[in-house]
């Protein structure tokens, strides 16, 4: 491990050294994997996956350069950040560090203290000689830490400010669950339109499972169909692999999944149903027996429609997927990173009842909170556009962070006006 002093000789920056085996726990680097992990546990406020040691182990599994620090009191030694940083090429020959959804501080810290222990980090990447720019964005809501930003500039920072960035995701979706005595109690802040689909989703035959690393392919065409309908990015599979194998059963894939046997024979006693109460109202008179007509033969229609939707797959398929999440459990919270759903079975509300059920386990695990992660659309939601809406039927709030920061060495700015 490396350390320095940072110009105020108050803080010691450590890296941790990679060409060691960290799994020995007679070494330096086995001891700093130790220390990290227990400063993360030690956090009482929401901690980001992105933060944590094991995303490490993600990066050099992809082959992506990475590094870990830990900032210490020069006077009591003790742990006061973390970072996992990540490295991207920056004007071919030269690389910007980036710590997304950190550093990690203590509990407790001022907004100067934060800056002052992120200088003394910024002092410690820039010594390395083709690290040329970095960016941090802190796990804080800005509204606890709305002093942050101008301490940061006190530090020779720059504020990049608080609009909409999908990149760093900086809007999350967020419910405490801390706020709640009994999962009961939970449901009944849903909309009702959610605690409708819900029922539905049930009624209907939809079953969820946690899905093994064999079945990868079932999660991964669900994410490519739905993100090329919808146009947003998703990352390889190779990194949902490298996940799993950091994380362990913390990173999870969930599958929702439609029985269809139990689905056609809802569908059937359902018409069956509804061509009874038609024949009935067709001995009726009067102007409300011809509108309840119309409305059984709508109705009937619909049906017939799904019937013949769950005849298009063979009778002894069991099973067809509907939806999936890949989410994450650290820090206190369980964090939806990547979801996506199927067009057909639309009426079924597969996607609402996944959600409920793993926001059900995270209650259940006594975690702090929910986190739907981005809001990606909220100015469009108004025009019914993207997933806000859904997001907001679960009762939760949009949690806008601290801010993105930035500094960058002297080549980096001669390198920016050239360019130019």
């Amino acid at each position: 491990m490396q350390q320095i002093k940072n110009k105020r000789n108050q803080y010691i920056v450590i890296r941790e050294k990679q060409d060691q085996d960290s799994s020995v726990d007679a070494n330096p680097a086995a001891s700093f994997k130790l220390e990290f992990k227990k400063f993360i546990d030690s956090c009482t406020e929401p901690v980001a996956f992105l933060q944590a040691y094991e995303m490490g182990e993600v990066f050099r599994l992809q082959g992506i350069q990475y590094a870990r620090f830990m900032v210490k009191s020069r006077e009591e030694e003790e742990p006061l950040a973390t970072a996992v940083v990540r490295y991207y090429p920056k004007f071919r020959l030269f690389k910007e560090a980036w710590i997304t959804h950190g550093p990690v501080f203590k509990s407790g810290l001022s907004s100067a203290e934060i800056a002052a222990i992120s200088a003394a980090l910024r002092q410690e990447i820039f010594r390395e000689a083709k690290v040329i720019s970095m960016l941090l964005t802190p796990y804080y809501n800005y509204e606890q830490f709305s002093d942050l930003p101008k301490m940061m500039e006190a530090e020779n920072f720059k504020d990049e400010g608080r609009e909409l960035d999908m990149t760093n995701v900086n809007h999350l979706y967020i419910k405490n669950l801390d706020d709640y005595q009994d999962i009961e109690e939970i449901v009944a802040s849903y909309s009702g339109n959610l605690r409708r689909a819900i029922t539905k989703s049930d009624y209907y035959g939809v079953r969820i499972k946690d899905l093994p690393d064999s079945e990868l392919s079932h999660f991964f065409k669900i994410l490519e169909d739905t993100a090329e309908r919808k146009e947003f990015f998703i990352q390889e599979e190779s990194y949902f692999r490298a996940m799993r194998k950091a994380f362990g059963k913390r990173a999870k894939l969930m599958l929702g999944q439609l029985d269809l046997e139990h689905y056609r024979k809802v569908q059937k006693a359902e018409k069956a149903e509804l061509e009874a109460e038609l024949e009935e109202n067709k001995q009726k008179t009067g102007k409300r027996a011809r509108g309840k007509e119309k409305e059984c033969a709508e109705r009937i229609k619909a049906v017939t429609r799904r019937l013949d939707e769950a005849g298009e797959y063979p009778s002894d398929q069991n099973l067809v997927d509907l939806c999936a999440l890949f989410c994450v459990e650290f820090g206190g919270e369980i964090t939806t990173v990547f979801g996506g759903r199927y067009r057909r079975f639309n009426a079924v509300e597969g996607n609402s009842i996944l959600n409920h059920r793993l926001l059900e386990e995270a209650f259940d695990k006594a975690y702090k909170r929910f986190n739907f992660y981005g809001t990606l659309e909220i100015e469009e939601a108004k025009q019914g556009i993207g997933n806000y809406e859904f997001k907001k039927s679960f009762a939760g709030e949009t949690i806008i962070l601290v801010g993105k920061f930035t500094a960058e060495k002297g080549p980096a700015k001669i390198l920016a006006r050239l360019k130019k």
